[in-house]
């Protein structure tokens, strides 16, 4: 449990960020889900651990006595269960779509050479889901995009 509980903290942590984004923020939700979903098949170091000190029932210096009337926790099982309800609780497929929509913003996920129009269709979306006028949203975007290029990323412009 220990190596499920240390992931969710490593993710709990870059979510509490004050510059998380949302896109950014969906991504490290995602990566955990993956990374605890492989915990079923490869094993993190603390079960590892245990499973090693199990035959012997000595943990370190320890000495372990079986507890009949103790239940033990399947882990696979434990694991399954943990993903299904983070899966529960992500956004929905409308979210997904604004998700993706904003991505555009995110300079991680821009083309080395930006191209003519890049992120028109997504914003066209935005400006129709906001109710922003997409003219002075697109004009901005487009000025933010000049003046980024000026920085490193290169515009087909």
């Amino acid at each position: 449990m220990y190596d499920v509980l240390e992931e969710l903290a490593i993710t709990s942590e870059a979510l509490q960020k004050r510059d998380t984004t949302l896109v950014y923020a969906d991504k490290l939700i995602r990566r955990s889900i993956s990374d605890t979903e492989s915990m079923k098949e490869r094993k993190g170091e603390k079960i590892a651990e245990v499973v090693q000190a199990l035959p012997e029932m000595k943990f370190r210096s320890v000495n372990l006595t079986d507890i009949r009337r103790m239940v033990t926790i399947r882990y696979e099982q434990f694991l399954t269960s943990l993903v299904d309800r983070i899966r529960a609780r992500m956004l929905s497929p409308i979210s997904n779509a604004i998700i993706s929509e904003l991505s555009v913003l995110e300079v991680d996920n821009w083309p080395n050479i930006i191209p003519p129009f890049y992120g028109r269709n997504e914003f066209g979306s935005l400006s129709e889901r906001f109710q922003l006028n997409f003219s002075k949203t697109i004009t901005a975007f487009q000025d933010y995009l000049d003046q980024r290029s000026s920085t490193g990323v290169h515009s087909a412009r």
